[in-house]
């Protein structure tokens, strides 16, 4: 019995890993894909009001 749940755990372990990365991937993409989001809206934004202005 011994064997048999050591393989599973230790292929459990690997499986929420894999997941783990991949998780944090996605959410550095996200955030990154965020930041430029934010970044083009203020660009915008700034840019409109300075054509309001004239």
């Amino acid at each position: 019995m011994g064997k048999i749940t050591k393989p599973v755990a230790d292929v459990g372990k690997e499986l929420f890993n894999g997941v783990g990365s991949i998780g944090k991937e996605l959410i550095n993409g996200v955030g990154t894909i965020a930041k430029e989001t934010i970044q083009t809206g203020k660009n915008v934004g700034k840019a409109v009001k300075d054509n309001v202005k004239k």
